[in-house]
């Protein structure tokens, strides 16, 4: 990677952020709202800054209400995550 696209990389980083914010819970991604146990979301469940969940990780969220995201080592019964565990989401999705 040359150093301007490190640079072009950056600054997509930060604009990303800031476009997506960062959500430490459990959220559809086409409205922005918080998703509970039970509900259909109208987009993809998300989490963190733009991380979707899995067609397993989401089945069980929606059952159970239980977030498993065992790629990332996090279980989450209240479908929270800490700022830590959305680092570690991010830096394996290489976004921040």
């Amino acid at each position: 990677m040359t150093e301007t696209n490190k640079e072009d990389f950056t600054e997509l980083k930060k604009q990303l952020r800031k476009d997506e914010g960062q959500k430490l819970y459990v959220y559809d991604d086409a409205t922005g709202k918080r998703l509970k146990k039970g509900d259909t979301p109208k987009g993809h469940p998300t989490v963190g800054i733009g991380t979707l969940l899995t067609k397993k990780e989401k089945e069980q969220y929606l059952k159970t209400g239980v977030l498993e995201m065992p790629r990332f080592n996090i279980k989450s019964t209240s479908g929270n995550i800490s700022k830590k565990e959305a680092t570690v989401i991010q830096h394996w999705n290489n976004v921040i």
